[in-house]
């Protein structure tokens, strides 16, 4: 009887050393995860991206092509080292954990101050105009479609593709006779 308490005692010991392990790796990957974020936040934030951006200031050509620049400066390289951080971070963690990774990172994202910025400039008070944009263009894309579809249902429902196969294969029957009758005349002077 001892023998099976202690087997139970080592097995649940055992157990909760490996959940807590397995807790302690999670929150850990969950924190690399969190920073890498934070850094690449970091690296937008030196290339200019910050609070005083407004929507008349993206309109502006010149504003956008300074930004712009100072993005394919700065960003490329800063991003490049953090991304070479991730890879080494996740290139022994089982495919599972490597999901667990990327989903914290993604989450870790959302959570930046980057897309605090970002999601402040976009303009709600248009969405119902974008939408009744896009909803047009659809209703346009959708009759010219049925249009399409109906003169091709058309063309088939009269055979005259079957009817063109038939042409040209004839033309090309007659183009054949044409020159094997010119190979078996004699020259003309």
């Amino acid at each position: 009887m001892k023998k099976i308490y202690y087997l139970i005692i080592a097995v649940a010991i055992s157990l909760t050393s490996c959940n807590s392990n397995k807790a302690e790796s999670a929150a850990s990957n969950e924190s690399k995860s969190a920073d890498r974020a934070e850094e690449m936040c970091e690296c937008l934030q030196d290339a200019g991206l910050d609070n005083s951006i407004t929507i008349s200031k993206l309109g502006d050509r010149r504003f956008q092509r300074d930004l712009e620049r100072k993005m394919e400066k700065i960003v490329p390289k800063c991003l490049l080292r953090i991304v070479k951080e991730m890879e080494e971070e996740i290139s022994d963690l089982s495919k599972n954990d490597k999901k667990e990774y990327t989903k914290a990172f993604l989450k870790a994202c959302i959570d930046t101050e980057c897309t605090d910025i970002t999601l402040d400039l976009i303009p709600y008070d248009l969405l119902g105009l974008a939408l009744e944009g896009a909803e047009s263009e659809i209703n346009d894309q959708q009759r010219y479609g049925n249009e399409y579809e109906d003169y091709y249902e058309e063309y088939e429902e009269n055979d005259y593709y079957e009817e063109y196969d038939e042409d040209v294969l004839d033309f090309y029957d007659e183009l054949e006779e044409i020159e094997e009758a010119a190979e078996d005349a004699p020259p003309p002077f």
